[in-house]
């Protein structure tokens, strides 16, 4: 019972931040788009939808597993320069991967929600994986150079 409780405690709290992160991605998606950066709005609206969709499966595993979801609203920030958009997000996801791995080495006993955050870390790899290209390609070609090719 005590290994249930700490992996609904896990599964709460990563999905109160998979919420958070999908806000982030909406308000720069929609920032972005306002601006007419329209391919970089697309992408992250294309990761809105994707957090949005491993938040249903965090709640219904909560739910499966006898818990009542309860989503703790975290602020995080937004920010109108797409440069520190990429790299605070950047960061961000480091530190998430980080989290991430430590609750996937806790988890025993429960394959299905280890089988949950696993598919989420693969997902949050890839799209970190996905920023540190864009920063890249800033870094290699210019923010001005970067930005025309977003439009």
């Amino acid at each position: 019972m005590k290994k249930q409780e700490n992996n609904i405690r896990h599964l709460q709290a990563t999905l109160s931040g998979i919420i958070a992160g999908a806000q982030q991605h909406y308000m720069h998606a929609t920032i972005n788009k306002h601006r007419g950066f329209n391919k970089l709005s697309d992408r992250m609206m294309h990761e809105n939808a994707k957090e949005m969709a491993e938040a249903a499966r965090f709640i219904h595993r909560i739910i499966d597993l006898g818990g009542i979801p309860d989503v703790q609203f975290e602020k995080w920030p937004v920010h109108m320069n797409i440069e520190e958009q990429l790299k605070v997000e950047y960061q961000e996801q480091l530190m998430a991967l980080q989290v991430l791995n430590k609750i996937i080495a806790s988890i025993e006993d429960d394959n299905v929600t280890k089988q949950i955050f696993q598919d989420y870390i693969a997902d949050e790899a890839g799209h970190t994986q996905w920023l540190k290209q864009q920063l890249d390609l800033i870094e290699s070609i210019g923010l001005k150079n970067y930005l025309s090719n977003q439009i």
